[in-house]
């Protein structure tokens, strides 16, 4: 049941994401997988907005266990005071703490474990689900989608992203194919353009795409999507959040079919130097 935040500053978008998770959890899903335990990981921002969310996400969810493993740098960590009181000292739930393992002895080493930056990572992912089924060609991938069948929705900042601009922001970018209720797609034509009213309306992502080009004189979108077409029947709302295409996208598109095979891709270059290993005959 995956939704779109956006932005990473709607923290009223990101609570409202984990309670309708959470109501899905508890009431759709199978009885049989009542006695598995639901392992919610937040995001790592342990300070400023970080800690509203913690404290929303604890508080919204009312888990029975909280697992915490603190880095041995102590800027990384949620702050002692905050442990304690909205971590240690709730009522009917366990509190686990543990120090993570560093990757390196010294002080100055980047622990990632043999793992790319969060930015690769998610580039990665982003390119691995764009070039599902793109072996016979990108052109199959390509949907037409009318102005007058969708609403837009704007999840980024205005000072970044405003109305007069939306489409060329949306131009040549990631956008999250959404279906929304009835009830909450209101929304105002902007120049042959449906704006969703309810910026914070959320909506069920059916599938992810890219704009590959916008015509405005016939009025219709060109997306790009490994989603089969039964899959967007239900599909109402275009979102723009603030997840941009990996740069490989743009340049160096020898195997423009396999974004993976990419030379300017996180995967072509090593990322630790634990990741050259060494055998002792």
């Amino acid at each position: 049941m995956p939704y779109i935040v956006g932005h990473l500053f709607i923290v009223i978008r990101y609570s409202a994401c984990l309670q309708r998770i959470s109501a899905f959890c508890r009431d759709q899903l199978p009885s049989d997988l009542f006695p598995c335990p639901v392992i919610i990981n937040t995001m790592g921002f342990t300070s400023g907005l970080g800690l509203t969310v913690a404290k929303e996400a604890v508080d919204g969810l009312k888990p029975t266990l909280i697992v915490s493993v603190r880095s041995r740098t102590e800027a990384k960590n949620y702050k002692r005071e905050f442990v304690r009181t909205v971590f240690k000292e709730r009522k009917n739930c366990h509190y686990l703490e543990f120090t993570a393992v560093p990757e390196t002895t010294g002080m100055g080493g980047s622990d990632q474990w043999g793992l790319p930056r969060p930015r690769q990572l998610r580039d990665l992912v982003i390119g691995a689900y764009l070039g599902l089924n793109s072996s016979t060609g990108v052109d199959r991938q390509v949907k037409q989608v009318r102005f007058q069948d969708v609403v837009i929705q704007n999840l980024c900042p205005a000072d970044l992203v405003s109305p007069a601009n939306l489409l060329l922001a949306m131009n040549c970018n990631l956008v999250a194919l959404c279906e929304i209720s009835t009830e909450e797609c209101d929304f105002k034509n902007l120049g042959g353009v449906n704006m969703l009213l309810h910026q914070h309306a959320l909506g069920r992502v059916v599938a992810f795409g890219i704009v590959k080009g916008v015509d405005r004189q016939r009025q219709v979108f060109y997306v790009k999507t490994p989603a089969e077409p039964e899959e967007l029947r239900d599909v109402n709302c275009l979102s723009l959040g603030n997840v941009k295409l990996p740069e490989y996208f743009f340049r160096g598109l020898r195997h423009s079919n396999f974004p993976s095979r990419q030379w300017t891709n996180p995967l072509s270059r090593p990322w630790q130097r634990s990741s050259q290993y060494k055998t002792n005959c």
